[in-house]
């Protein structure tokens, strides 16, 4: 009896195909003796060749496990009820389930649009998922089993999941190949985050903190370095620090145990800034830092108090800063999470936003000036906007940009910045001098008085300096565009600001003075302990 697992990755996103929940699953149904694998597939392969690659997919198959995440849009959620169908159609004994995020909080609407779905995972799948399977495999009905939605004529019902025990869940599968070949890996120490932010889906999704024990984490890091050389590790709890001060102490112990392994590897991880207040959470950040942490992408969010009280966020303005200044001062890489425009952003809250990415040395980061508020249905603000008279009546879990701003123009340079990071030459450059950053970042850990290395640096913020002036001058031009009297939206004005970011964006031959730099000063050998 097989349970196929089958995940879909925009081609953009295929380094990053990694997905621990599906990976997770699939070690619990195989600790549960069935036999269980994940598939990953492109986006566009399925467009193209959805019914070849499926048929052969669920061939001898009995169960098939389809997600997707946060970011999807509404093509590839439409792909996935198109392969539910067509997987429904060709076996139709197939049981087909659903799990991720999204599908938890939508979980009705999901249903409804999509009669090939059998059952829904709700909350964290691996408890539930496999509580299914057994009873479906007794012969039980599935009235009993918790964490699950399902149709029944025109009745939906939904059992609330069990608090999973994520401390004792097992490691999840790899693809060595994967493993090997990008010598990087995700890893997860906790679920569940503490803040509650208006915007974020995870309030209704993991309502609670739960962590691993520190030394099954950092034993899990030393096997995948020592199995297969991998040299970084991306943390993808929703905010590492959390709980309080018992999530400090715990990472003081991470360090600790980290300090004790003879292995060497680098690890970026996601975090508030509010939680960074102290002279002990400095001396946090640089052991920290000492133990390898390269990079670390911080929730700001806004440079307006405005923003911030509207997305209940508790961090300040000056949290904001401080926390920048705290892991900057160790040289630890900081990344941005930075949301430009929302429903109500004004000219002025815009500019707000401007000056703080100046403060933080980020104005080259042109991704940061496009980025615009998801709203999920189920999440707090939705209710808010909804309330204002702001969503569109297209609306829905398909479509998380359907509302209106309150001031028109803004909303007109948001849509068309949002369309602008997908395809600019000034995003590619603001990916490629972070990738800089980061690079450089972790090469320090290794050689902190390499002279070439600081000068290199130096050379990377003089090039991040000179672009972001020229990111500075364009999101000037276009809030004059917004301030103006006039009622209508000038494109053609605006086509030629981006022309002329975008001929200044090519004058940057970033990627090829890395290349160039790597291989004057970084022997082949040492290679691998460094990308």
């Amino acid at each position: 009896m097989n349970i196929e697992l089958l995940q879909i990755v925009y081609d953009g996103q295929w380094e990053e195909r990694e997905n621990l929940d599906m990976q997770t699953l699939a070690s619990c149904f195989i600790s549960n003796g069935f036999d269980s694998r994940v598939h990953n597939y492109k986006f566009q392969l399925l467009k193209d060749n959805l019914e070849e690659e499926i048929e052969k997919l669920v061939e001898n198959a009995s169960y098939l496990f389809l997600t997707f995440d946060f970011y999807a849009e509404d093509d590839l959620i439409d792909c996935i009820y198109r392969i539910a169908a067509f997987a429904k159609s060709v076996k139709p004994a197939l049981v087909v389930c659903l799990t991720g995020h999204r599908g938890s909080i939508n979980y009705e609407a999901l249903l409804n649009d999509c009669s090939a779905i059998d059952y829904l995972i709700i909350g964290d799948s691996e408890d539930s998922a496999v509580n299914l399977v057994k009873t479906l495999e007794s012969g039980q009905p599935t009235d009993k089993c918790y964490g699950i939605a399902y149709k029944q004529g025109e009745h939906i019902y939904k059992s609330e999941p069990l608090t999973d025990n994520f401390n004792n869940s097992p490691w999840p599968v790899r693809d060595a190949s994967i493993l090997r070949s990008q010598r990087k890996a995700k890893i997860r120490t906790s679920r569940g985050c503490q803040a509650r932010c208006t915007f974020c889906i995870d309030i209704g999704y993991e309502k609670k903190w739960r962590g691993r024990a520190i030394q099954d984490v950092v034993n899990e890091m030393e096997h995948l370095n020592r199995n297969f050389e991998v040299k970084q590790f991306n943390i993808i709890d929703n905010s590492f620090e959390d709980p309080g001060l018992l999530g400090k102490k715990r990472l003081f112990d991470f360090v600790n145990a980290i300090n004790e392994k003879q292995s060497k590897f680098y690890f970026n991880c996601l975090t508030r800034a509010e939680s960074y207040t102290s002279e002990e959470d400095e001396r946090l950040i640089k052991e920290l830092s000492l133990a390898g942490l390269s990079t670390v992408l911080i929730g700001f969010e806004s440079g307006s108090q405005d923003d911030l009280d509207l997305f209940n966020k508790r961090a300040k303005v000056e949290d904001n800063l401080r926390a920048y200044e705290f892991f900057n001062k160790y040289d630890v890489n900081v990344l941005p999470g930075f949301i430009m425009f929302n429903p109500y952003s004004s000219v002025e809250t815009l500019e707000k936003n401007r000056q703080f990415l100046n403060k933080i040395n980020k104005s080259y980061s042109f991704i940061s000036f496009c980025r615009t508020l998801k709203i999920f249905e189920g999440v707090k603000l939705a209710a808010k906007i909804k309330e204002d008279g702001l969503l569109t009546e297209d609306f829905n879990y398909k479509a998380p940009l359907k509302y209106r701003f309150v001031n028109k123009k803004v909303g007109l340079l948001a849509e068309s910045l949002n369309n602008a990071r997908y395809i600019s030459n000034a995003s590619n450059l603001a990916v490629t001098l972070e990738y800089g950053m980061g690079l450089l970042a972790r090469i320090q850990k290794n050689y902190v008085e390499w002279k070439e290395v600081s000068e290199f640096k130096s050379r990377l913020h003089v090039m991040s300096e000179e672009f972001g002036s020229h990111v500075n001058k364009f999101f000037d031009q276009c809030l004059e565009m917004v301030s103006t009297n006039s009622n209508q939206w000038d494109e053609k004005l605006y086509l030629s600001l981006v022309n002329e970011l975008e001929k200044n964006a090519e004058k940057h031959q970033v990627s090829n003075e890395i290349k160039q730099f790597m291989k004057q000063n970084v022997k082949n050998s040492e290679l691998k302990f460094i990308l």
